[in-house]
């Protein structure tokens, strides 16, 4: 075949420069940053393998009439995989799944299966017809381009045969398929937005420069202790944040591995965190920090301090990906592009989205992973985590840190016995050989928890009726409540702001960020200016929310929960001590808002029955609630039902159907917030003629109330739903009846015409 036979084989139509991409351009510029992706944990063959053979089916004739018009659905994809799997045999079974599945995503590891799926003598999916069957002819085509078979080398994923464990393998698959789908994404959007220039991959995130952010970080540092000190914060508070910062930074130098870091709420660990990563990142060349936190609320709160910390930073510094961050539209910019692989040093999530993408099969979501290697992964609130998606979450972390030099820490107030999650010896082995064996960051000798003691813990001996509560609190000048769920929290504010009208406030998810922002800013006048203060709240002001109450009541939830919510009250530790008070609220069919937190309050409670005066700053009784916590017998607890058979099987697409931390689709409601009407007049007309854009997603998001379990009534009888460009449901909906927002309560759905239930 001569040079200009070969230049007719197209992988890509014409660009804005009126240029076609032939199919070894292409794969060989995916080549290119597939090998640079992959070094980054010694893998490099793979990646370049996967990047010349992804697009073999190209160079078959069905796929080159689609380019020239045909609209018949072409597979291109199983023929490169089956030979890349012809050639390399076992050591090539990884780069066969991810050329398999980047378009479609990820099928199956298990060898038979594997082979089954390519054979190509049915039908392919969805009614699509392969490129061609003749993959000879089409390995002919590739070999008389240029193209070559890189030399094989081991495969991580078949480095142990059948003895790689199940969690390993499937991250080993998903690593490669991550680079190789990102790589595809970069070249492919490189061709179409080629201008005068030339082909240009857009320009690399910022590089962390952990030196420069360490020295960033202690200015910072010096301006919050100056500040602290004006406020009257107690100087064995200061003195404790202070040792807790020179913990992490000792601790820093150590070996890359799996750490804990457990201090009392309150102590700075937000700042202390990221100067852990910082200095261990610049020990050992790590390349990013990712921070993972459990809720919004928590990030926006983080977001705000690192963005300070760090705004002598390049632009892009600091990247927040999350489900309000923005979607990918018609602007997409240089933020969104940067958050679909997480092309910068220091990212945010949230633990949904970070651990369903590590257990996920669809390219767009698994994309990210591959920049997880050499990297400091931080959990805070580490005790969120679902027990029955314990074992394979501690298995596959494990193989991350040990496999790709990686470096996971989990932080918290009360340390989880994650240990005990594995449960008996031989399912350790069979998930990891490492096991779970996390280093403690923060010495004994340090005495955190006996130095925090702030306040003391009244334990409930009977139930407390909604009135008598109600009572008690407005008759207090200054108190926060939190109750388990939002209807809770409503009721219970109304019933209060009726005895005491001045200074009686509300704070639930069913506010938006925005209304939510304003009713804290309010709160924290009033307490600093000593002025009467209530607060009644759902979870939602226990973690990430920086405020100081003389008393607190929490009615009973897990013990995290309360400790939490003790981390609100003399916060600054200007009382000699605080007072925490634990009451059960009256019995009635839903008390709590999911059968885990349930789970976890009856441990407690049973606890209490023989040591009423627990003590909540006890780091050893906090192993023994989360030992017991996690002493189950129904294996649909031990971990999820159909999950370690879809593991086991190494089916990509039932585990990702099957690890799931929230059960049920969410949607999201744009509001009127009185104080900014007009703000969402204009969001909502901008959204209805230009549709769903990052630009718009960021600005709308301030204005946003997440609903999940709403029942049977639909949204739609009080709201208009927002479309995508292509006419799909886009998860969002505009609030047309102006009466289901309430000045106080915020969303209240049964202010429709139909009666409707939903839970926190």
């Amino acid at each position: 075949m001569n040079s200009m036979e070969a230049a007719r084989y197209k992988a890509h139509s014409k660009n804005n420069m009126g240029k076609e991409e032939t199919v070894i351009e292409h794969v060989q510029r995916v080549a290119e940053l597939a090998e640079a992706f992959t070094a980054a944990w010694d893998s490099a063959w793979e990646g370049r393998t996967a990047g010349l053979l992804h697009d073999l089916g190209k160079y078959g004739k069905m796929f080159q009439n689609r380019l020239n018009g045909s609209k018949e659905k072409v597979d291109h994809s199983t023929p490169g995989a089956r030979a890349v799997l012809r050639h390399y045999g076992s050591h090539g079974i990884a780069a066969a799944l991810a050329i398999q599945g980047h378009h479609g995503g990820l099928q199956s590891a298990n060898p038979n299966v594997l082979k089954a799926s390519l054979r190509m003598d049915k039908p392919a999916k969805d009614g699509r017809l392969y490129a061609s069957t003749d993959v000879a002819g089409l390995i002919t085509c590739y070999e008389g381009d240029g193209g070559v078979w890189p030399p094989v080398s081991e495969s991580r994923m078949a480095s142990q045969g059948q003895a790689r464990l199940y969690e390993a393998a499937m991250l080993d698959a998903r690593m490669l398929f991550s680079a190789l789908v990102d790589a595809d994404y970069l070249a492919t959007e490189a061709h179409f937005n080629e201008g005068p220039d030339g082909y240009r991959v857009r320009d690399s995130g910022p590089a962390l420069e952990p030196e420069l952010g360490l020295q960033l970080l202690n200015a910072y540092l010096c301006g919050v202790r100056d500040q602290a000190i004006r406020w009257g914060v107690a100087v064995e508070m200061l003195a404790l944040r202070d040792d807790l910062m020179q913990a992490c930074l000792e601790a820093a130098s150590l070996s890359p591995g799996l750490f804990t870091l457990t201090a009392p709420t309150g102590s700075g660990k937000t700042l202390a965190m990221m100067g852990f990563a910082l200095k261990h990142a610049l020990v050992h060349g790590l390349r990013r920090i990712v921070v993972v936190l459990p809720y919004l609320s928590i990030i926006d709160q983080s977001a705000q301090v690192y963005e300070h910390v760090f705004a002598d930073m390049p632009p892009g510094y600091v990247l927040e990906d999350h489900s309000l961050a923005g979607e990918p539209g018609k602007d997409e910019d240089t933020t969104r592009l940067a958050a679909q692989n997480w092309d910068a040093p220091i990212i945010m999530t949230t633990t949904v989205r970070f651990f369903e993408s590590l257990f996920a099969s669809r390219p767009t979501d698994c994309r990210k992973l591959h920049r997880l290697a050499r990297a400091v992964i931080m959990f805070d609130e580490a005790q969120t985590m679902p027990v029955s998606l314990m074992v394979p979450t501690l298995a596959t972390l494990s193989h991350l840190q040990s496999d790709y030099s990686a470096s996971v820490l989990f932080s918290t107030a009360t340390q989880p016995a994650l240990e005990a999650a594995y449960g008996r010896a031989e399912e350790k082995k069979r998930r990891s050989v490492a096991g779970w064996r996390p280093k403690e960051v923060v010495g004994d000798e340090l005495r955190l928890f006996d130095r925090a003691r702030r306040v003391r813990v009244e334990w409930p001996e009977k139930t407390t009726d909604w009135d008598t509560l109600a009572d008690i609190i407005a008759a207090q000048r200054q108190a926060l409540v939190i109750v388990n769920l939002r209807r809770h929290a409503a009721d219970l504010f109304c019933r209060v702001q009726k005895r005491a009208p001045e200074g009686t406030y509300h704070l639930s998810t069913n506010m938006c960020p925005a209304h939510r922002l304003q009713v804290l800013a309010e709160v924290k006048t009033r307490l600093r200016e000593g002025l009467p203060c209530r607060l009644i709240s759902t979870q939602c002001v226990e973690a990430g929310v920086d405020i100081d109450f003389p008393v607190v009541w929490r009615a009973l939830a897990p013990l995290d929960a309360i400790a939490q919510a003790a981390g609100r009250c003399n916060r600054e530790g200007k009382l000699a001590a605080g007072i925490v008070h634990v009451f059960r609220p009256p019995d009635e069919p839903i008390l709590y808002p999911s059968n885990d937190y349930e789970h976890a309050a009856v441990t407690l409670l049973g606890m209490l029955k023989g040591r009423p005066a627990l003590d909540l700053l006890d780091p050893n009784v906090v192993q023994e609630y989360f030992r017991t916590y996690y002493e189950v017998d129904k294996p649909e607890r031990r971990i999820a039902k159909g999950l370690d058979e879809a593991i086991t099987a190494l089916d990509f697409v039932a585990t990702a159907e099957k690890y799931r931390w929230i059960d049920g689709a969410g949607a999201n409601v744009l509001v009127p917030y009185a104080s900014q009407e007009d703000i969402f007049e204009r969001l909502a007309d901008q959204v209805r003629i230009k549709g769903i854009s990052a630009k718009w997603l960021r600005e709308a998001r301030a204005l946003a109330v997440g609903v999940r379990g709403y029942g049977a009534r639909s949204l739609l009888d009080i709201c208009e739903e927002v479309k995508t460009h292509n006419g799909e449901s886009s998860g969002w909906y505009i609030l047309l009846q102006e009466s289901a927002y309430d000045v106080y309560i915020g969303l209240k759905l049964d202010e429709a015409p139909s009666d409707s239930h939903y839970l926190v």
